[in-house]
């Protein structure tokens, strides 16, 4: 996130001189920015009239429509935004979101919009979640070993790669150790590792 950030500000630099873009294609275009995030900051911070959707945005409008939530949610979701105050309706369907209009018992008696709401009183069926995965087991977790490891040796001395990190196998270790080359963190070469200098 630290390098999607700084290679961001560099692109706001020397493409948009300086200034932050207020749309959300040009949002979009920059490092690190994904969808809900161009969407967010286009509506927060310059007013574009447009839906940021994560769960919670995505729950409200799926319980205000009557309707689950699809690909082609986007363009409903953005035709109920307030084109007058875009961050404030943003604000408000998260505030609704987290203390009315929650995932298993929503509150439509306390609800300000339940007589727009098509799902008054009915719970839409969420997707099933996926089963959480074990930080031990997840890419974060290994390439924050692999970084102490190389990290625990003196400056400038190559680290063998060890052939298992907890959970981890030696290709699994190999494609870390390639990913945190490229970004900039570690030199490599057959079978060692160091930190770059």
């Amino acid at each position: 996130r630290a390098l999607a950030l700084r290679d961001c500000a560099r692109q706001i630099v020397a493409v948009h001189g300086g200034r932050v873009p207020g749309t959300v294609p040009e949002l979009s275009s920059l490092p690190g920015i994904g969808p809900y995030t161009a969407r967010a900051v286009a509506a927060a911070a310059f007013g574009v009239p447009v839906a940021p959707l994560d769960v919670n945005v995505r729950r409200v409008v799926s319980r205000v429509l009557g309707v689950p939530s699809s690909s082609d949610f986007q363009d409903a979701a953005d035709d109920l935004v307030s084109r007058a105050h875009p961050g404030r309706w943003l604000d408000a369907v998260m505030d609704l979101a987290s203390g009315t209009c929650t995932p298993r018992a929503p509150r439509c008696g306390a609800c300000p919009i339940a007589t727009l709401c098509a799902s008054e009183g009915a719970v839409i069926p969420a997707a099933p979640k996926r089963p959480a995965v074990s930080f031990p087991k997840t890419t974060r977790w290994l390439r924050g070993r692999l970084v102490a490891t190389v990290t625990e040796a003196p400056k400038g001395t190559w680290v063998p790669l060890p052939a298992r990190l907890g959970e981890h196998d030696a290709d699994a270790i190999g494609l870390a150790a390639r990913q945190l080359e490229h970004e900039g963190f570690l030199d490599l070469r057959p079978g060692e590792a160091r930190v770059r200098q």
